[in-house]
């Protein structure tokens, strides 16, 4: 397998970075303005995918780190999407892995983790707008509802 340039893993790493960022940007729409997030120069320390507070907040929390490999140095990731995707009989699926010593981690469609992140981020709106209807209300029956929802949602 012939290596890759450093000049073309850097392009490659780079169209990675700028797809994460546009699919990003769909899937959370007006959640996140366009220049609250963007793609970090190659090579510079910190995330691939900055972020003012108001975008860290949709995104709840989570920063990204953005790997393109190739195929001379995949992991056995891969091998595992594979298999997992063969077992699920169509539904989703989702990795656990680990290397020895090291914490567990878990692999999903990028696609449908930003997805996940976006309810995430919608529920905890909705919550803080039910937190404010209940401190302005003095209607009993409203303040339970308010209360019950609020339970389900944690």
């Amino acid at each position: 397998m012939p290596k890759i340039s450093p000049h073309s893993a850097k392009a490659k790493g780079r169209r990675f970075q700028q797809d994460t960022l546009a699919e990003i940007k769909r899937i959370f729409g007006r959640r996140i303005k366009d220049d609250h997030i963007w793609s970090a120069p190659m090579g510079t320390d910190g995330e691939d995918l900055p972020m003012v507070s108001e975008a860290r907040e949709a995104l709840v929390g989570y920063s990204f780190e953005c790997k393109a490999w190739g195929e001379a140095t995949r992991s056995k990731i891969y091998s595992a999407i594979r298999q997992a995707i063969l077992n699920a009989n169509g539904n989703k699926y989702v990795i656990v892995f680990k290397q020895d010593r090291e914490e567990a981690h878990v692999v999903i469609k990028r696609v449908e983790f930003l997805y996940m992140l976006r309810a995430i981020s919608d529920i905890r709106k909705m919550l803080g707008k039910l937190n404010e209807i209940e401190k302005s209300t003095d209607d009993e029956s409203l303040k339970t509802l308010i209360q019950e929802i609020k339970e389900q949602l944690k």
